[in-house]
């Protein structure tokens, strides 16, 4: 985190929720960020996708209406095209 940064702002920044910062990274609801200090970007809980097989991860994203580089990040997945299996 730099010189600033409140978990409001840094939830939205990456689209998820101050909750779903909090609870990923144990974090009281009034908890100040510390600079250079690192966290968990997490989203909500509760929300299970499920890949239909074979799917790409392209079609994955956009059957979800998700963002494909969050979606690639977030699984370490290099290639849009890559192959999804449940």
């Amino acid at each position: 985190m730099k010189k600033g940064d409140t978990i409001n702002g840094v939830a939205a920044e990456f689209g998820t929720t101050e909750r779903a910062l909090q609870k990923a990274n144990g974090l009281a609801p009034t908890y100040v960020l510390e600079e250079g200090q690192s966290i968990k970007i997490a989203y909500d809980e509760g929300i299970v996708y499920v890949v239909e097989n074979p799917q790409t991860t392209e079609s994955f994203a956009a059957q979800y209406q998700l963002n494909l580089e969050d979606v690639m990040n977030l699984n370490y997945i290099t290639d849009a095209k890559a192959t999804l299996e449940a």
